[in-house]
């Protein structure tokens, strides 16, 4: 390519073909989320017989999708994930992040004993191959795996699914280890952050007239009344919030000591935390403004964010958060759950093999986890990344 000199509307060849780089990567938006996932997904749903009109294994019945959207609209996503999820009945307007969350962390919980078993473990291999490579940290190892499974996931395409869902698309899946190695996760490489600002930049405009008047001082504005709300939220009135161990605890609610069972008690008790000098909050925000809700918030209903990922590796499912003055430390009182690998599904998904109530110090408190309560089994999704995270 660079040594061919075109003619005709070409004059010379660009200088950018004599740097030596591995070539545009794929964007992760519009090749994975936007094609791949939507074009299968969509086969599922549409696909009931080949061109000699035999018919499709994959393709699911109206019962099945009935049963996934039960599960899927039941799932309460904590407050970081921008979207609840809607029903696959609106899959043709689903936006990317929609997509990205029915890839990640939806999918294979709600397809399971759903989707054929051979699909369903074909559909595995894509989930595992891209989660590997849109996680925080990229290792080698990492890359390894996922070349693994995404080379067998597009080799068994063609036998699989009809020729035509053999697209581009799937082609691209085999180069996006080698891209994540040279370029680093792929969630960095999405175009869904320049979208979005161009989403924010068309809302500044009114008129035809005086455009990037209009964009620069409605701009501005914008991100002024954004510093002046996050220096307003992080003030902290005295009387009602408390800063302990880098969280702000907010709401104060009133605890009875009748309202807790005997085995509570015992759990203060044990943890030398007299309950008369305790005060209670439903809930808490990090230093990053990460909102960590309790059982006792009830504003809303359509999330849940009150499961936390603790630094032993278990979960609390909190009841209220508690500032106890005397010892000047912060608590998080609730349901433990001990976790175990998912083997069958992916590695950021975990299963509750154990619960009892228990105590957590905040200082303890790693992350917000999603739980997903399906049949036989409470599932707890630990987030790949902070993309879907809308405070940050």
């Amino acid at each position: 390519m660079r040594e061919i000199y075109l003619s005709g509307h070409i004059y010379f060849p660009c200088n950018l073909l004599e740097l030596c780089f591995l070539g545009f990567p794929p964007d992760i938006m519009h090749a994975v989320y936007l094609g791949i996932v939507k074009q299968l997904t969509e086969a599922w749903l549409t696909e009931k017989t080949n061109e000699k009109r035999q018919p499709l294994s994959y393709y699911l019945p109206v019962t099945k999708v009935s049963a996934v959207n039960t599960m899927l609209t039941n799932i309460r996503p904590p407050k970081r994930v921008s979207r609840t999820p809607r029903s696959l009945q609106y899959h043709a307007v689903w936006k990317a992040h929609e997509w990205s969350m029915w890839v990640h962390y939806y999918s294979t919980i709600v397809l399971d004993k759903i989707l054929p078993l051979e699909y369903y473990k074909h559909w595995l291999l894509l989930v595992k191959g891209v989660s590997l490579l849109t996680s925080r940290h990229v290792s080698n190892e990492n890359m390894e795996m996922s070349n693994q499974y995404l080379t067998t996931f597009v080799s068994q395409l063609p036998t699989l699914y009809s020729a035509k869902n053999c697209t581009f698309n799937s082609h691209l899946l085999l180069h996006l280890p080698e891209f994540a190695r040279y370029y680093g996760p792929l969630h960095f490489l999405s175009l869904s952050v320049f979208e979005n600002f161009n989403h924010l930049i068309n809302t500044y405009l009114k008129s035809s007239q005086y455009v990037s008047s209009q964009i620069a001082k409605r701009y501005l504005r914008h991100i002024l009344l954004k510093y002046r709300k996050e220096e307003k939220g992080s003030s902290v009135n005295s009387n009602k919030d408390f800063n302990v161990d880098n969280f702000t605890l907010r709401d104060h609610v009133v605890i009875e000591k009748h309202e807790l069972c005997e085995l509570e008690l015992l759990m203060f008790q044990n943890a030398n935390i007299e309950f008369e000098d305790a005060t209670f909050f439903a809930r808490a925000i990090s230093l990053n403004n990460i909102p960590f809700h309790s059982d006792n918030y009830k504003r809303d209903t359509k999330r849940n964010s009150k499961c936390a990922l603790l630094e032993n590796g278990m979960c609390i499912e909190v009841k209220f958060y508690l500032f106890h003055k005397k010892m000047g430390k912060g608590y998080a009182f609730g349901m433990l759950h001990e976790l175990s690998p998912c083997t069958q599904m992916v590695n950021h998904i975990s299963v509750s093999s154990n619960n009892y109530v228990g105590l957590a110090s905040l200082t303890d408190i790693k992350e917000v986890l999603m739980k997903v309560n399906t049949e036989g089994a409470i599932h707890f999704v630990q987030f790949l990344n902070s993309v879907e995270n809308v405070n940050e």
